[in-house]
């Protein structure tokens, strides 16, 4: 049965985080307030899905520019996430100020840079650039703004894959790169979509981003003190992925948390080499 992560649940979640990694606080503190406006939302949503032909499926299902997205909700999300940002972080909110002035007031421009992203547009970089805006910073606005969406666009989609025996490295739905890998309670192994966040199952042995199988170039490590979490590397494309074992945890599994709460994980693989797929 599917957890429905509404207010309460989150915060319960972080709280349960910040006992295991109080050193996280702040950073669990802040997201939990964007987490709750898109899980809000979601759970508000009901777009029109999107229609496949049964008969002619192949991998990825579709091109991301065919997500369902409301531009006015998103609008709001945009700017629910900008009283956020103002309200806890002085650097980020003066980018916070630059992207409410230059774009969410410029529906045209918004909606340009949703495009830009679904079509992996370099122009989104320019519109950076124009408004002064770093790009990483003003992605992560703007995805966040439409996360809800591609998310219940996924889960619509996801019933196309019914029966399938679909396990590769990308994602089935958007092709997007795995960004958590999970093992479940009996032990099956399943990725994560960085883009769209569908959850597929996969090989238990292997490398998501080359594809690797060779058990020699495949390895991992892991802290005793978090059993529950450790980092798949890979000798073939020094790429990493960190795992989640469902098996060990004892709190309730909320993907972006786990993410948040690893980071020191991320800083271990970079220092040995190794780079993920964000």
């Amino acid at each position: 049965m599917e957890i429905v992560f509404n207010k309460e649940k989150i915060k319960a979640t972080k709280d349960s985080i910040k006992e295991d990694v109080p050193f996280y606080g702040e950073i669990l503190d802040f997201y939990e307030k964007i987490f709750i406006i898109q899980e809000e939302l979601k759970l508000s949503l009901s777009p029109d899905p999107l229609i496949l032909n049964e008969e002619n499926l192949s991998y990825p299902l579709i091109k991301r520019k065919r997500f369902n997205i409301d531009f006015d909700s998103a609008g709001k999300v945009l700017s629910e996430i900008l009283k956020v940002v103002k309200s806890g972080n002085n650097t980020f909110g003066k980018f916070a100020d630059m992207v409410e002035n230059e774009i969410l007031n410029d529906s045209m421009n918004f909606k340009n840079l949703i495009n830009y992203i679904l079509n992996a547009d370099e122009e989104f970089i320019t519109i950076a650039d124009k408004i002064e805006v770093p790009n990483d910073t003003l992605y992560f606005f703007i995805y966040n703004s439409i996360k809800p969406f591609l998310e219940i666009s996924s889960e619509q989609l996801s019933h196309y894959l019914k029966g399938e025996e679909y396990d590769g490295g990308f994602c089935p739905i958007c092709g997007g790169h795995p960004y958590l890998s999970v093992f479940n309670e009996n032990g099956e192994r399943s990725l994560i979509c960085e883009f769209c966040c569908h959850q597929w199952k996969a090989k238990r042995i292997f490398c998501p981003f080359c594809d690797s199988q060779d058990k020699d170039k495949l390895k991992y490590f892991y802290s005793e003190s978090e059993e529950f979490h450790r980092v798949d590397l890979c000798d073939d494309c020094k790429r990493f992925i960190k795992c989640v074992d469902l098996r060990k945890l004892e709190r309730s599994f909320y993907p972006p948390f786990e993410m948040l709460s690893t980071l020191h994980l991320d800083m271990k693989a970079k220092e040995l080499g190794y780079k993920n797929s964000i």
